[in-house]
């Protein structure tokens, strides 16, 4: 639905409710494209992004040194003067009842939050941090715990793959 975009929940799936109508798309392995795919062409990147000695379930260690990362690899990417941590950082996992903290993984595509209400998150944020301002994108930065190949790969759409009318 381009209006509200519905609410689904990974952990509660009787809250979910969705109006989504059934679409054919090609799905390809982005690891195998002949060219790596660009946030400015594709609307997404792949890229090398080391973590030292990953503490995935040290909570402390994910906010003290993951996400300031992810902030930088951000601002690194796109350059961007400022860059925030909107949402709390999730592990979703296949096996998330066997680590403290994880979410299931969703298992189809669609958005986080519609346009309005992901404005007045970040808005809100951006206050509380003493920023304004007058554009804002939001970037999910994905990181795979786990080497290649992986039990439930992350599913992304390629903005050529959507009808620009379907853009929100």
């Amino acid at each position: 639905d381009k209006n509200d975009g519905g609410q689904f929940s990974n952990t509660k799936p009787e809250l979910t409710r969705q109006n989504l109508q059934p679409v054919e798309i090609e799905i390809r392995n982005g690891r195998s494209w002949s060219r790596s795919p660009t946030l400015e062409h594709e609307g997404l990147t792949l890229v090398q992004h080391p973590g030292g000695r990953a503490q995935w379930s040290d909570r402390e260690w994910i906010e003290a040194e993951y996400v300031p990362s992810c902030i930088e690899l951000v601002k690194q990417m796109t350059g961007a003067n400022t860059a925030m941590q909107v949402y709390s950082p999730m592990q979703r996992r296949v096996d998330y009842q066997n680590h403290r903290g994880a979410a299931p993984t969703a298992g189809f595509v669609h958005l986080d939050q519609t346009r309005d209400i992901a404005m007045a998150f970040a808005g809100h944020i951006a206050e509380a941090c003493g920023a304004k301002f007058k554009v804002a994108t939001i970037y999910n930065v994905w990181k795979s715990m786990t080497p290649a190949p992986q039990d439930y790969p992350l599913a992304v759409s390629d903005q050529h793959s959507i009808p620009v009318e379907d853009h929100v």
